[in-house]
């Protein structure tokens, strides 16, 4: 493995984050996009059911997408990627605290 690079930074508005393919939840036909992808009032119903901060979430159910707290709360956070020997992506992290 080759060591870990910062290859930018994420933009945290809301205290959290999402991680999953947009395929899923963005387009108007996305399979598992429902209710909870189109109105931002169900996203949080279903994202903050309950308010532990160390909560993993899945708004539109699993195998689509987590969500996770953002540390402290808004900000700027830097994006790391760790690569293969042969430079494919192997891992990401997010630094929030």
């Amino acid at each position: 493995m080759a060591a870990r690079e910062q290859v930018g930074f994420v933009y945290v508005d809301a205290g959290i984050i999402m991680l999953g393919d947009p395929c899923y939840t963005l387009p108007d036909d996305a399979s598992h996009r429902g209710e909870v992808g189109r109105n931002w009032d169900a996203f949080c119903e279903a994202t903050f059911a309950t308010e532990d901060p160390g909560q993993v979430y899945k708004p539109f159910g699993d195998g689509t997408a987590v969500v996770v707290s953002s540390g402290y709360g808004d900000g700027q956070y830097p994006v790391y990627v760790t690569r293969s020997d042969d430079g494919r992506v192997a891992s990401v992290t997010v630094k929030f605290i």
